[in-house]
């Protein structure tokens, strides 16, 4: 059974490794990360790669057929249907049928060829049969380069609406702020909120993304902020904290607070923890996503100044 102790140290080795590079051993991930996102085993949630505005820290980063394009998935009228069959391949809008090259060709006397003899081409099948159980739903007709495949990934199009929300971490609000030359005084109270919270910092925020007739929509929202005071204390707030102003005096926060114990300069990381939702094509599905933000507190000692008359 771990102690306090024990997490405290954990999770102050999970900080570290998210300011200086260290990667502890990642445990296998137990959903498949939107593309660019990675699974984050310290955190147990999904985080952004470095190369796509966000920082990982905490675990290594594992995503089986995450970084991909996934598996293609065809629609047709809302329905998932197989890309190919025995008539060919499935290509989408306007033709909406499976498709294979005519074999044997026509002859070029047949109308369905060009005038102008010098395009080329090819005359190909299309078939809806399979659609309708109806054999007499083909025609042939001509394309100058054979028409292209249809299919969509359900992780391309997750990836493309994950994207579109714009999820990033809180700007840190605290006393003292996290600026140049402010210092707090050892032993009073630290406030800590989300300074502004919007959609893209807190949600609710909603997308879709659509292609070849398939749609999948994502909404996410905050659920935490695990607040880690760079000593290896840790604070979570189950909101985005309150905002101190001159009214609350030294009174400690009601929401989310801390006070330090000694003087020094603190390198603090907020973790946002997101709760993602999606559905599309025929599934559904809830990924934990983890967002970063960092700073540095400074706390120093009260000083009494003895005016010498």
């Amino acid at each position: 059974m771990l102690t306090s102790s024990m997490r405290r140290r954990a999770v102050a080795a999970v900080a570290a490794a998210a300011w200086f590079g260290g990667v502890p051993a990642a445990d296998a991930a137990p959903v498949e990360c939107p593309i660019n996102w990675v699974w984050n085993g310290g955190y147990q949630a999904c985080t952004l790669t470095a190369g796509h505005g966000g920082v990982g820290g905490g675990g290594g980063g594992t995503n089986p057929g995450g970084g991909g394009g996934g598996e293609l998935v065809c629609m047709y009228n809302g329905a998932e249907i197989p890309c190919r069959t025995d008539d060919g391949y499935w290509v989408g809008p306007p033709k909406e049928c499976y498709v294979k090259r005519t074999d044997p060709q026509p002859p070029k006397s047949d109308p369905v060829w060009p005038k102008n003899p010098s395009k080329g081409g090819a005359v190909y099948t299309c078939s809806k049969r399979f659609l309708a159980g109806n054999n007499n739903l083909d025609y042939i007709f001509w394309w100058p380069t054979p028409p292209q495949a249809a299919g969509v990934s359900r992780e391309v199009l997750l990836a493309q609406a994950v994207s579109r929300m714009g999820i990033r971490g809180i700007e840190m609000g605290s006393t003292p702020p996290m600026i140049p030359g402010r210092v707090g005084l050892i032993g009073f109270p630290v406030w800590l909120w989300a300074e502004n919270p919007g959609p893209q910092t807190w949600g609710p925020v909603s997308a879709s993304a659509s292609a070849g007739g398939a749609t999948v929509t994502a909404r996410a929202e905050a659920t935490r902020v695990q607040w880690e005071m760079g000593n290896g204390d840790v604070v979570t707030c189950a909101g985005p904290g309150l905002a101190w102003s001159e009214g609350w005096g030294r009174e400690p926060s009601p929401q989310c607070g801390y006070r330090y114990e000694h003087d020094g300069t603190y390198r603090v990381q907020a973790v946002t923890f997101w709760e993602l939702t999606w559905s599309g094509m025929g599934q559904q599905g809830t990924i934990p996503l983890a967002v970063f933000s960092r700073g540095e507190l400074v706390e120093g000692e009260a000083q009494v100044l003895v005016e010498r008359r």
